[in-house]
């Protein structure tokens, strides 16, 4: 899958990198198919087209003394980088309602500065069938 998603990634030479810092609860797994770092740090970004893979974590208080970890399907959000500060909006998670609603279905917003940034949201399975239409067009 690693050498798949390389190939979808291009890079521009000679930009400055790009930071996104994550908001609690999200959880950044892998940038173009490598591991991500474990640490609380922004995320720097190479310019180019960029394959990061998120999922969202909340620990809900059921009773005072019982609790529930909640975590969303991972999900792909596939964008094109420049120079710019990023970062990942949530919608509004103020009860558990929205939460169990966003856990089931997960929705990023990309921002660039304040300004929603174009991307491409894509679970496992659409990302991989992506990757197979791809493949056969190389071998059609």
């Amino acid at each position: 899958m690693r050498a798949l998603l390389f190939a979808l990634i291009l890079s521009a030479p000679g930009l400055e990198a790009a930071t996104l810092p994550l908001p609690d609860g999200v959880s950044l797994l892998s940038i173009n198919g490598n591991a991500a770092p474990r640490n609380d740090q922004p995320v720097t970004l190479k310019p180019g087209t960029q394959v990061i893979q998120l999922s969202y974590t909340e620990l809900l208080t059921v009773t005072p003394e019982e609790h529930e970890l909640l975590r969303s399907t991972p999900v792909f959000l596939s964008f094109i980088a420049g120079e710019g500060d990023y970062r990942v909006r949530l919608p509004e998670l103020n009860n558990s309602k929205a939460i169990r609603a966003f856990i089931d279905e997960p929705t990023f917003t990309l921002l660039e500065g304040k300004t929603p940034h174009p991307a491409r949201q894509l679970t496992e399975t659409q990302l991989m069938a992506q990757m197979a239409r791809l493949l056969a067009k190389d071998e059609g």
